[in-house]
């Protein structure tokens, strides 16, 4: 459950004013992902691997991540493309590092029983699937999405961004500050180095001179 600190934010693709000056729990408009839903009699570990199978053909071509979930007999196929969702945080001046948790629609709203507005767009659950219609077409009155408890599980949609095989934001900012003092403290070693062999040379030419050596 998100805590006082950790605010609970909603993007689609027209979202043009968002703030986030802590932390943030991110819920995805279905614009950021292609949701598939089937009853298939596999383990769990068996339904990742044939994710992206699932929705060969079925979506434009592009580099995709999968997130698959059961729920009841089910099995929740997510593929989305974490490029979109970085960029549109990105456009709204949101880091990376600041969002914990990342939850489809899909899910966050999976308990959904009533119609729920979400900025100028309404929330219906559709035969079990989330989808949004603008406000204006809307039959009937809807609640405000704080006026609902959402069911965030524990699960949540991996954003290549803040997990653990990629870098953060602030990671790679310290990354390259140690890069840059690691540049200079060998720039100086060699600067010395250079120096010291000058001067040896310069004795060394002295004391050929003093004693009439002959150059070697």
């Amino acid at each position: 459950m998100p805590t006082k600190s950790v605010k609970t934010v909603f993007i689609d693709k027209d979202t043009k004013n968002l703030t986030v000056t802590n932390k943030a729990i991110l819920i995805l408009s279905p614009a950021f992902y292609w949701f598939h839903r089937e009853k298939l009699d596999i383990s769990l570990s068996q339904a990742k691997k044939i994710a992206p199978s699932v929705f060969e053909g079925t979506i434009p071509e592009g580099e995709y991540s999968y997130f698959v979930e059961k729920v009841g007999e089910n099995y929740w196929f997510f593929a989305y493309k974490d490029e979109d969702i970085l960029q549109k945080l990105s456009s709204l001046g949101i880091k990376s590092s600041q969002i914990v948790k990342v939850y489809p629609a899909q899910i966050a709203l999976s308990n959904l029983n009533t119609p729920v507005k979400i900025g100028n767009k309404v929330a219906l659950n559709e035969n079990g699937s989330i989808i949004f219609i603008p406000s204006q077409l809307a039959n009937t009155s809807a609640k405000d999405i704080n006026e609902i408890k959402l069911n965030l599980s524990t699960k949540s949609l991996p954003l290549k961004t803040y997990t653990s095989s990629f870098l953060s934001e602030d990671t790679i900012y310290k990354l390259a500050i140690i890069t840059f003092i690691a540049i200079l403290v060998y720039a100086v070693q060699v600067f010395l180095q250079k120096k010291d062999f000058a001067t040896l040379q310069a004795k060394e030419v002295a004391i050929m001179q003093k004693y009439h050596l002959p150059p070697t």
